[in-house]
């Protein structure tokens, strides 16, 4: 497989989809429907569930209800990547995450990334290449942390595989 100096932001184009599977089996899937302006409007894995992303930076921008009108997202507006992504390359993210549940004040979670290497990984779909990324998470709230690799594949346009160890994360 031709391995790339340089992954740019991907062109995406409507009914590209991508399925999901934990190690558990649970299934899920996204699928990108509609194209507005500087926006791709993907389904997500639940029924009816639509989230605008960024057709530049790939961050999610805004959720939709069903009536197609913005409404804020908990999710983080970043999806792990720093466009575009290269052996080396470092990047931080600070997100805020609301209260939410049982937890009555906002947690801040510094996220680190390094792109280390290209890897060929198999999963279910497949043998791809992919560019693997260290990851790092600490929720500075209460100074816990977990770290964890994501491998991003070009081809799919997508993560394909993402570990994680320790429990401190905002899942996407």
């Amino acid at each position: 497989a031709h391995i790339q100096e340089r992954v740019d932001v991907p062109a995406l184009n409507i009914g590209d989809a991508w399925k999901y599977r934990s190690e558990y089996d649970k299934e899920w899937e996204f699928k990108l429907t509609k194209v507005e302006d500087d926006l791709y409007i993907i389904e997500g894995p639940d029924a009816g569930e639509l989230f605008a992303y960024d057709k530049n930076t790939m961050d999610i921008k805004f959720k939709l209800d069903q009536k197609g009108k913005a409404i804020q997202t908990i999710y983080d507006t970043k999806l792990y990547f720093d466009f575009p992504l290269y052996i080396g390359k470092k990047w931080t993210q600070v997100i805020t995450a609301p209260p939410a549940h049982s937890i009555s004040i906002p947690y801040t979670y510094v996220r680190e990334y390094k792109c280390v290497s290209y890897e060929n990984i198999t999963v279910k779909a497949g043998t791809f290449n992919a560019l693997k990324i260290k990851y790092k998470s600490t929720n500075i709230t209460i100074g816990k942390s977990g770290e964890g690799w994501i491998w991003y594949s070009p081809e799919v346009k997508k993560h394909i595989k993402a570990v994680f160890e320790g429990s401190y994360f905002i899942r996407v």
